[in-house]
């Protein structure tokens, strides 16, 4: 079973471990869930979604590699630009729907768990013979979302930026323990809150920050 970087701290706040998609995930806490879901609602909340598929792309195909496999063009999109969008198989067939941030440096698809592997391979084997390097950074990275009224004076005040100017289905970049952070705003789950992705080796000081 796979743990994320939060691993211990879930366990030493009381969460209750379960299993999902191949990962040890806290599916509650002693609290329970009727007072995390109002605190949430009321203030804000940090949720541990390093579960999630991260996937960077990188070489001079790559722009003409995303127009062939998303339901979403990207050939407009500058660095700083998220896009929401489907990808599917030759035959239209949906295989995930995910995220695609461009950075300075290609893009970092993020996906869903459950599809890692699949989405993997079927890139992979897209991507044969032509100039585009796909890497998995899923364990190397932790994935922390940032939800409620207060969302955007936490990320304004643990990471010292103006979270406020950032528009949706945007993304910046901060500094925490000399490392970089990448900070989209897509709400993906629905809520007007942000998403961090950072090493692993320092989510668990960004949790507690």
């Amino acid at each position: 079973m796979l743990q994320t970087g939060l691993y211990d701290l879930h366990v030493a706040l009381q969460g209750r471990m379960v299993a999902f998609s191949g990962w040890s995930m806290p599916v509650q806490y002693a609290a329970g869930p009727i007072k995390e879901h109002m605190a949430v609602r009321r203030a804000g909340g940090l949720f541990d979604v390093s579960h999630m598929a991260r996937l960077e792309l990188r070489g001079t195909g790559v722009a003409d590699f995303l127009l062939r496999v998303l339901t979403r063009s990207v050939a407009r999109r500058k660095p700083g630009d998220a896009v929401y969008s489907l990808m599917t198989y030759s035959d239209g067939t949906v295989i995930d729907d995910l995220i695609a941030v461009r950075q300075k440096e290609g893009w970092l698809l993020v996906a869903n768990a459950v599809n890692r592997h699949k989405d993997l391979e079927w890139l992979r084997r897209q991507a044969d013979g032509q100039d585009v390097d796909i890497v998995d950074v899923t364990e190397q990275t932790s994935m922390l979302a940032v939800q409620g009224p207060d969302a955007v004076w936490l990320v304004s005040h643990v990471l010292g930026i103006d979270a406020g100017s950032l528009r949706r289905f945007k993304a910046r970049t901060a500094t925490w323990e000399s490392q970089s952070v990448l900070i989209t705003r897509t709400g993906y789950t629905g809520e007007n809150g942000f998403e961090l992705v950072l090493p692993r080796s320092v989510g668990g000081s960004l949790f507690h920050g």
